[in-house]
């Protein structure tokens, strides 16, 4: 196993990045970092180091992207092979995703687009934070999103790039590796929601944590249950979070956007009238006492504003009774 902290300056061939040539693109060693030439459209390199790292790690990576918006680089990490992997990347117009490739086939398990990223050709600190199934990923401090896929559960870590539209070059100039329990927290990614924690008779709290600036929270409701308060929150209290999607076990939509009062009665999404200390959003269902919870998870795509992170989030389930006095 690899021990950490791991650094490398990526600027000479002793750190084990393999450097490879071939029609299209190349992958290599400068006096400036690691550089990636990509010399036509939609390729996908992803170059591994040879070390072994642990499971749960914190990862940062300095990179400076091309000259086309759409031409994105980033992190591969719990790498198995070139067909197997985990990637986080970003572009130049503020987009940034997560990926799965298994067996070569690429999957989303998030992606978004954030102003602040927008026309950030340096980032001088994109981030990975990995703790079993848990993957939190940061953008110049900004934490994104909050994932969760037990796929993979070890591997390496790589460097990744993608040209979308055609010929650029990315370059890569510093990286370092840290346990995750060693890791450094960055400001306002994570906050409490101030409530009271007591137990109280015919409910029961899941708290859910930061989910970033754009992500999906699960909540998952036992036969029995009644009702869900849903809350988010962020540290600016001048922030606005938007609920984009909410959806039942069976993949019905709960939530429109378009709402007018009259159409969608299943979720209601709730502002504070005034400023609050921080900015939130309160979700209840369901409405009508009719509209009975099924068994299983149900989710909740948020995004905010701003692009400040959701730094908490909590569900206080209310139980059927009958199951109170067991």
């Amino acid at each position: 196993m690899r021990c950490c902290p791991f650094t490398d300056d990526l600027k000479t061939a002793l750190s084990g990045l393999p450097e490879e040539t071939y029609q299209n693109l190349k992958s290599y060693y400068s006096i400036s970092g690691f550089k990636i030439d990509f010399f036509a459209a939609n390729l996908l390199q992803m170059v591994p180091y040879p070390q072994k790292f642990p499971a749960d790690f914190s990862a940062r990576l300095r990179l400076k992207l091309g000259t086309n918006l759409s031409t994105s680089a980033g992190l591969a990490f719990r790498v198995a092979d070139q067909d197997n992997y985990y990637a986080f990347l970003v572009n130049g117009g503020g987009d940034f995703w997560l990926l799965k490739l298994k067996n070569g086939n690429t999957e989303t398990l998030q992606s978004a687009e954030i102003e602040q990223l927008q026309s950030a050709f340096e980032i001088k600190d994109l981030r990975v934070d990995v703790q079993g199934s848990e993957f939190r990923v940061f953008a110049q401090d900004i934490l994104l999103t909050v994932v969760h896929d037990d796929t993979f559960a070890t591997g390496g870590v790589g460097l990744v790039g993608w040209s979308e539209q055609g010929a650029d070059s990315l370059r890569f100039t510093q990286l370092d590796v840290v346990e995750h329990a060693q890791r450094s927290v960055p400001a306002r990614s994570e906050c409490t929601l101030t409530l009271d924690d007591s137990a109280h008779p015919g409910t029961r709290q899941v708290r859910l944590g930061p989910l970033g600036a754009d992500g999906t929270a699960r909540v998952l409701i036992e036969p029995g249950d009644e009702s869900i308060l849903f809350i988010a929150r962020t540290a600016n209290r001048f922030e606005v979070i938007n609920l984009s999607a909410a959806t039942d076990p069976f993949g019905t939509e709960l939530y429109n956007r378009n709402y007018d009062g009259i159409q969608n009665d299943r979720a209601q999404p709730l502002q504070p009238a005034l400023p609050s200390d921080e900015g939130e959003l309160t979700l209840f269902l369901p409405l009508a006492p009719a509209q009975a919870l099924q068994a299983g998870s149900y989710d909740f795509s948020l995004s905010t504003e701003g692009g400040e992170p959701i730094c908490d989030a909590l569900a206080i389930v209310r139980i059927e009774l009958s199951r109170c006095r067991k």
